[in-house]
């Protein structure tokens, strides 16, 4: 039985390709407003170096977000484990990734421990640098309304 739902959770309408949207994970168990929240936030714009933040009893859907995508239905072990990964996955540095980049590195490597279906890796990376318009679309049936 799924106790957590794993989202990825898009902030601002990333219209434009130097101000994409704000992707984060939301963890969120059955019948709860609250989520656990990893992101990495932005430390220095000039080098695009990023920082990793993780957040308890953030309201879902985030107020202010475009919506969400969900990325799968986890157990107890699974939900751990997901936490693990993502919290290991170093933030970017390398003065080009952004947050897209490192959820997608971070999709990856749980798709790689199989704590996600394959072909998510793929899905999430045909999504980095769209608006959340088009993440809507090509989500479907996946995608949550803030």
């Amino acid at each position: 039985m799924s106790k957590y739902t794993l989202y990825i959770t898009l902030e601002g309408p990333g219209d434009l390709p130097h101000h994409r949207s704000h992707w984060s994970f939301a963890f969120l168990r059955p019948n709860s407003p609250f989520a656990c929240i990893y992101q990495v936030l932005l430390l220095d714009g000039m080098h695009l170096i990023h920082h990793l933040d993780r957040r308890d009893g953030v309201p879902f859907p985030i107020v202010g977000s475009e919506g969400a995508v969900k990325l799968a239905e986890l157990d107890d072990t699974k939900y751990v484990e997901a936490q693990k990964i993502i919290a290991e996955e170093a933030p970017s540095r390398n003065g080009h990734d952004r947050c897209q980049d490192w959820t997608l590195n971070c999709v990856i490597a749980l798709e790689v421990a199989e704590v996600l279906e394959p072909g998510c890796a793929e899905f999430v990376g045909a999504c980095v640098g769209l608006s959340a318009r088009e993440v809507k679309e090509r989500a479907g049936e996946r995608w949550v309304d803030a």
